[in-house]
């Protein structure tokens, strides 16, 4: 536990380290207050909201309004995960760190672009 903390501290020091923790962080509170202040008061009381739409079928997997906060769930879990996992093998292989820290960031992204994209789904299969 005190090699892990060691490490935390000599790794959060480096800027790349700290921004990118910041940026994760950021773009997952952002989805959840996209979610919150865009869909939240209009889908809480429907039954069912369109999570995914493919292009050949159209909406093509339906939930509950909870599920819409799945992604964000998933995006924290593994953001967790890719953290400690940078932390614990930082004082062996800083390069691998880095991968990790940048896979970290691009799944975020990644997340960040499917809530914009679930918010715009439901905005216009219910305007």
């Amino acid at each position: 536990m005190a090699s892990f903390l060691h490490s935390w501290r000599e790794m959060y020091k480096l800027r790349f380290f700290r921004w990118s923790i910041v940026a994760c962080a950021l773009m997952l509170v952002g989805g959840v207050i996209l979610l919150i202040t865009t869909l939240f008061p209009q889908v809480q009381q429907l039954r069912v909201v369109p999570l995914h739409y493919n292009i050949h079928i159209g909406v093509d997997k339906v939930g509950s309004w909870w599920q819409l906060f799945v992604p964000s769930l998933i995006g924290v879990v593994l953001t967790l995960i890719n953290i400690c996992y940078a932390v614990r093998i930082w004082s062996r292989e800083k390069v691998i760190a880095y991968a990790v820290i940048v896979t970290a960031l691009l799944l975020n992204i990644l997340i960040a672009v499917h809530l914009i994209f679930i918010v715009i789904l439901n905005l216009t299969y219910y305007a």
